[in-house]
């Protein structure tokens, strides 16, 4: 399994990567108050994808721990958490932000939002998704309350 290089991801945008079975993903949040939307689907099957439903009903938990495995909506193991430095506490009940909750919330004009910052980064690799996502995971909302 060879070693990627390091992507930088410039704040408010996205990136997408392809992983091979077993590789580790290292997420380093350069700001510390940014939240970070994370996302895995099945490179063979994109209408396979992390479920947070699944997730936290397998794990009995809405925040997870080190050593949690996250599941696909197939509930089969995709992503396990097992390094974090955060300070904060990561949500798996609000949905990432889109253009529409910006719109609701008095932004005027296009607002950079999680959702379409996936579909850019998706599209950089090749991916268009079969359908519309708005499953979110990492969101550390412990600063917004």
């Amino acid at each position: 399994m060879s070693q990627l290089e390091p992507v930088r991801i410039p704040a408010g945008h996205g990136k997408a990567v392809r992983l091979e079975a077993g590789a580790k993903v290292k997420l380093i949040n350069t700001y510390g108050t940014q939240v970070v939307d994370c996302w895995a689907l099945n490179a063979y099957d994109l209408t396979e994808f992390m479920s947070m439903e699944s997730t936290r009903a397998t794990n009995v938990r809405l925040n997870p721990i080190l050593g949690d495995t996250f599941l696909t909506n197939s509930r089969r193991a995709i992503i396990t958490l097992v390094e974090d430095t955060t300070p904060g506490i990561h949500d798996t009940v609000m949905a990432a932000c889109d253009r529409h909750r910006y719109t609701l919330l008095g932004a005027k004009g296009y607002h950079r939002n999680c959702q379409d910052n996936l579909i850019e980064g998706l599209q950089e690799i090749g991916v268009t998704l079969p359908f519309s996502i708005a499953v979110g995971f990492g969101q550390d909302n412990s600063r917004q309350r």
